[in-house]
């Protein structure tokens, strides 16, 4: 079985993907304290395996989530000796691309490259959990960014985020923006490849109140324009 093997830290780079991103509310709640641990994946012949470590008031809870060429994907929770299991929507190509497929990419480069505009993909989606445990608030999240290929570790980092906030229980408001540039070399041609600009905001209710908590900005190289 073929496969590709990848481990980083989570940083504000998280392994093929530039993430940059401003928090408006802290990451730690009163009662509760979060540390990032490890994020991993591993690309096999048929799924997309990554896997993810943080300590929540110092216990640690892992995250797997399995995702399909069908575009399916299984997110596995395992919080406090409980496991929790989600079926999502997901969009295995770009993840793919996303996570493994940028040195084969950048090997296409040329000198001079030219990024030309080509579409905008924005949606708005309201998130609210069964309840404000993390399990079901990443379950939320991951359901809501699945589309866009991005790295589970982007979801865990919002519901981190969410979690943090504290509140008995969670509404918010993920805004995710995808802009796509075809890129050309200097003669003008199309080198088959596409860079993405992705913004994602998240407003939570904050005391009664919509506010805006978080904005993640980052890019991508893919194959596929959708």
């Amino acid at each position: 079985m073929k496969k590709n093997y990848y481990k980083c830290l989570i940083t504000s780079i998280l392994c093929a993907t530039l993430i940059t991103f401003t928090s408006f509310v802290p990451i730690n709640g009163m009662n509760n304290t979060i540390e990032y641990d490890i994020s991993e994946f591993k690309i096999f012949e048929d799924y997309i395996f990554e896997y993810d470590i943080i300590n929540i008031n110092y216990e640690k809870v892992e995250i797997e989530k399995y995702t399909y060429p069908n575009n399916t994907a299984l997110l596995v929770i395992k919080e406090k000796g409980e496991i929790t299991k989600f079926n999502l929507s997901s969009n295995y190509n770009l993840l793919k691309d996303n996570l493994g497929n940028k040195k084969e990419i950048n090997q296409k480069t040329r000198a001079g490259l030219e990024e030309r505009y080509l579409t905008t993909f924005k949606s708005t989606d309201h998130v609210t959990p069964k309840n404000a445990s993390y399990s079901a608030i990443l379950g939320a999240v991951s359901a809501v960014l699945g589309f866009a290929g991005l790295p589970g570790s982007v979801a865990t980092g919002i519901a981190s985020l969410l979690f943090g906030l504290n509140a008995s229980s969670i509404e918010a408001w993920i805004t995710t923006e995808r802009k796509f540039y075809e890129v050309y070399d200097s003669t003008g041609y199309f080198l088959g490849y596409y860079k993405v600009y992705y913004t994602i905001k998240t407003e939570a209710k904050v005391n009664g109140k919509r506010q805006l908590i978080d904005t993640k900005k980052g890019n991508y190289e893919t194959t596929f324009p959708g």
